[in-house]
């Protein structure tokens, strides 16, 4: 391992991802950018999540700056990012979730710009892993919504891709462990209060899953995101349960959609 501090510390949330992990940490092994280190916080995965993740870390600890696996009972998944946090020691911050993809040039293209703007919080354009032109055309107007706001004393950012400064999440407190749902659109909330703006970036580009739409059903889904927006531009973060949310790989992996 590494002993001066690495860039960039990527901390991602997992529970029972044992299908999707090795993908993400594939995808992070094919950096061109190499100055980062891994940070897995586990719900105590019941699937293989730990050992598919951990094939991978002979590879982080020699060849890059690190790789670290933590189980925690911690409920949220604020919470869980939180404890990866504590246990990193870059510059910045990446937050990605387990089922994520990236491109080989992902983090060089995020250093590049940070290098040149100095911006604190970023994130970037996404697509969906699948070619529905209904897909398409959500993930587009997630996109553009996202960057609307971004100047906005109500900014948004989606919580699997988050590149921070760290010394600006220790400064708004890091993330809010008793928001259950929308807590990356409070840490951008947060942050704009200290005049911390989202820097949107077209490139590079993030894959995301649509495992839940398919799983749920799309309309299911897509009221679910309307209400919890609403709830927190005119009332606030959520800190109770205002519908169900499902976490973890299993949830989405062996359910068929709903029509």
């Amino acid at each position: 391992m590494s002993k001066t501090a690495p860039f960039f510390s990527i901390v991602t949330p997992s529970l029972n991802e044992h299908i999707a992990i090795p993908k993400l940490l594939e995808a992070l092994k094919n950096q061109t950018f190499t100055d980062f280190e891994i940070v897995i916080v586990d719900g105590f995965s019941k699937d293989g999540t730990q050992e598919a993740a951990e094939k991978f870390a002979s590879f982080f600890n020699t060849g890059r700056a690190g790789f670290k696996f933590k189980s925690s009972k911690k409920e949220t998944v604020a919470a869980q990012r939180n404890v990866g946090v504590q246990l990193t020691r870059g510059e910045y911050l990446v937050f990605f979730d387990a089922d994520v993809l990236i491109p080989p040039d992902f983090l060089q293209d995020i250093y590049d710009n940070i290098q040149q703007t100095h911006a604190e919080l970023l994130t970037t354009w996404c697509v969906p892993d699948s070619p529905d032109p209904l897909n398409n055309v959500l993930s587009n107007m997630m996109n553009w919504f996202i960057m609307a706001a971004r100047n906005s004393k109500k900014p948004l950012i989606p919580g699997f891709n988050i590149i921070m400064k760290k010394s600006t999440f220790e400064k708004v407190g890091g993330f809010d462990d008793t928001v259950i749902l929308g807590e990356d659109h409070d840490l951008a909330q947060k942050a704009a209060k200290i005049g911390v703006h989202v820097t949107y970036l077209r490139r590079p580009i993030l894959t995301y899953s649509v495992r839940r739409f398919k799983s749920e059903g799309y309309m299911s889904v897509i009221k679910k995101y309307i209400r919890s927006t609403l709830y927190i531009w005119f009332k606030g973060p959520i800190r109770h349960q205002i519908y169900e949310y499902n976490m973890g790989g299993e949830a989405h992996t062996e359910k068929k959609a709903s029509k």
